[in-house]
């Protein structure tokens, strides 16, 4: 299934918005593209992102710049009170003035999607948006985009990720296909389908989808699910008082020593550690 695309609503008084979101849950999957830049800081949280077909790690002090109609979405693991900063606008904000040549260029550099880490100044940048009005919040992102401008983003999405091509549309379309239902599985069963079974859903066969999501994402298909299902336990372990045997069943592991070892290959310290780590 194709990202949803979202129209997003401009302020009357402003060219530009910007909100700070707090998700009590975590940030859900919800997977679209939209005709403006996003540029995003999470403030607070932690899970995995996406972004065309790449799929990695999001955490705290993460910005993330998208050109227009980049598909993307962000997921908490496990679902916590995160916080997010998202700024919104339209290209046409950054034409014709020379002396936004270089946030131009920064633009058009992220239509693959640029991650940076923040530094505080960055962040104040970013709160500072949030608190001021009018002409001191255009001058502020004039001034953030700029400082990013200076500093070297990481592409996320592949350079063969462009929706110009038709047969790079089938490849996005499908794995947004396989995405979509690997997680409406995820929240209807508790655990991610087999990969023969989103194979079978996007019409390809085991070995071919495997060489699919390792080439369209750089990771296989398995290392993925596995995130997905440690995720789930993670989640289990803060907020239920259930036995770890009970924890690696309910997140599709069988058996306690297997559970345990992919726990740690994840998270580095063991299911019972992580617990006793957490506040409460």
């Amino acid at each position: 299934m194709l990202p949803s695309r979202e129209h997003i609503r401009l302020p009357i008084d402003g060219s530009f918005r910007v909100s700070r979101s707090v998700s009590p849950r975590g940030f859900p999957f919800t997977w679209h593209r939209h005709d403006e830049v996003e540029l995003t800081l999470i403030e607070q949280g932690i899970g995995r992102r996406f972004v065309g077909d790449s799929i990695e790690a999001f955490a705290t002090g993460d910005v993330v710049l998208l050109g227009p109609n980049v598909p993307h979405t962000w997921q908490s693991d496990p679902p916590k009170h995160d916080i997010s900063i998202v700024v919104q606008f339209q290209t046409k904000l950054l034409a014709d003035r020379p002396e936004l040549k270089r946030c131009r260029r920064l633009v058009e550099n992220a239509r693959r999607g640029l991650a940076f880490r923040c530094t505080p100044k960055e962040r104040s940048a970013f709160v500072e948006l949030t608190e001021a009005s009018s002409l001191d919040r255009l001058v502020g992102l004039y001034q953030l985009l700029d400082r990013l401008s200076h500093k070297r983003g990481r592409p996320l999405a592949s350079d063969g990720y462009l929706t110009e091509t038709t047969s790079n549309v089938v490849d996005a379309s499908r794995l947004d296909r396989a995405i979509r239902f690997v997680e409406t599985r995820r929240k209807r069963d508790g655990v991610p389908p087999e990969q023969r079974t989103v194979a079978r859903h996007i019409g390809l066969t085991p070995s071919a989808f495997c060489r699919f999501f390792q080439r369209a994402t750089g990771r296989s298909f398995t290392d993925w699910t596995r995130e997905i299902r440690i995720g789930r336990a993670c989640k289990l372990l803060d907020e239920t008082d259930l036995p770890i045997t009970h924890v690696a069943t309910e997140s599709g592991y069988a058996n306690l020593s297997h559970f345990n070892r992919q726990f740690r290959e994840v998270r580095g310290t063991t299911p019972r550690a992580y617990r006793q780590s957490r506040p409460g």
